[in-house]
């Protein structure tokens, strides 16, 4: 048909519109790849300075805490036991685009040796 008739109108647009549509779509993915390695959030985290045990359930701690994301955080901060099971917590807020320290008392269900900051997040 093609030989006998040549090609029609309708199938060159066709083809031109799919050829648009498959850039496009690429172009986006490209942009999105790049966002996405690029323009990742700044990480909310904390470590504990220093840990006492005051008696079998209680500790007391430090905890420092760094936000870079100009956001108010709130941290959840867990006293441990050797194994790492979570035998007391408490939360914390943290403000936007500073460093914290923070005296901190939690009261546990059993003896703890030790504490970590487990997770940050904005609000």
């Amino acid at each position: 048909m093609e030989s006998r008739y040549g090609r029609n109108r309708r199938a060159r647009g066709d083809r031109r519109a799919f050829l648009g549509l498959a850039s496009v779509l690429l172009v986006g993915l490209l942009a999105f790849i790049v966002w996405a390695t690029f323009g990742a959030k700044p990480v909310i985290g904390g470590t504990v300075d220093s840990f006492t045990a005051t008696d079998g359930h209680s500790v007391q701690l430090t905890v420092t805490v760094d936000n870079p994301s100009g956001h108010r955080a709130r941290c959840q901060v867990s006293a441990t036991t050797s194994n790492g099971s979570s035998v007391g917590s408490k939360e914390i807020s943290v403000g936007g685009g500073k460093s914290s320290v923070q005296n901190l008392q939690i009261s546990t269900v059993e003896p703890a040796n030790s504490a970590i900051v487990d997770v940050c997040w904005t609000y």
